[in-house]
């Protein structure tokens, strides 16, 4: 029976998946797409491109698609499964110079869909991946988790862990590479309400860095070359630090649950809603 229930998620986690890749590629340019040769200007003292605006403006795609804690880090066991539907909402600062540049029709909130699937493991460890899609554009991102568990809880003494992973966004041609990594510590805790609600409360701390690589050609004019270009530009790694809060409820086998993320690094709350399923 062990066996045959964890058939049954893999299948509804597969019919999930696809179901948003289908919804992630939407033929045309959406009103979010970003076009990042908009942040190509000639001035008194050459040309340039605007790092800075570039660099703030990926920092806020990626923490609207990027990793979340999205539960407790309690040990599910080798034969746990927990796969879930997550509808997240962050903030934009969608009237700043790099998004009315960028952007096509920027909005004060994003707006994410994701599947997240969880596997645990012996020796308290877990693996998990995600897919997931910014509504009103053309990206989409795939992610990988590990996570560890150093304290198991016992009465009154809460579980203590770490997740660690990445996720690769994709669907903006301008780009060669943009990935979000990821480092975290969680505290959580479970209580038992009349035997048959788990309230699950959690607190986490995360380290998150962005790292881009947007393709020359897209973003520089055909009159121009790098070398025009002052300064040289490639490549650009910036870190981040979160914090989060969040509640899980569960019943019989039905979960329920709700997180806010700050982005105290750029001043930004992410507010995430799950629903889904523990075996």
């Amino acid at each position: 029976m062990q066996w045959n229930s964890l058939s049954k998620a893999w299948v509804v986690v597969g019919v999930m998946c696809a179901a948003q890749v289908a919804l992630a590629l939407p033929a045309t340019a959406a009103p979010l797409d970003v076009r990042f040769d908009k942040f190509f200007e000639v001035t008194p003292t050459g040309s340039k491109i605007k790092s800075e605006s570039m660099r703030q403006l990926m920092r806020e795609i990626s923490f609207a698609l990027g990793p979340r804690s999205s539960g407790p880090i309690a040990s599910q066991g080798a034969l746990g499964v927990d796969f879930a539907y997550e509808l997240g909402m962050s903030g934009a600062n969608d009237k700043a110079d790099y998004w009315q540049k960028g952007a096509e029709a920027p909005a004060s909130s994003l707006t994410s869909h994701t599947m997240r699937f969880r596997k645990g493991l012996p020796q308290s460890l877990a693996v998990g991946a995600s897919l997931a899609h910014l509504s009103d554009s053309s990206l989409y991102a795939a992610g990988f988790e590990l996570q560890t568990v150093f304290i198991d809880g016992f009465r009154s003494i809460p579980e203590f862990g770490a997740r660690m992973g990445g996720t690769a966004i994709f669907g903006n041609s301008h780009l060669e590479g943009f990935y979000n990594f990821f480092g975290d510590l969680t505290l959580s805790k479970s209580f038992g309400v009349a035997g048959v609600l788990a309230l699950q409360p959690w607190l986490t701390y995360s380290m998150s860095g962005t790292y881009y690589k947007p393709l020359a050609e897209k973003i520089i004019p055909d009159d121009k070359t790098l070398a025009d270009v002052q300064p040289q530009y490639s490549f650009d790694v910036s870190l981040a630090h979160r914090g989060a809060v969040g509640l899980r409820v569960v019943s019989h086998r039905v979960q329920l649950g709700f997180e806010l993320t700050r982005s105290f690094s750029d001043s930004l709350n992410l507010f995430t809603m799950r629903v889904g399923a523990v075996f």
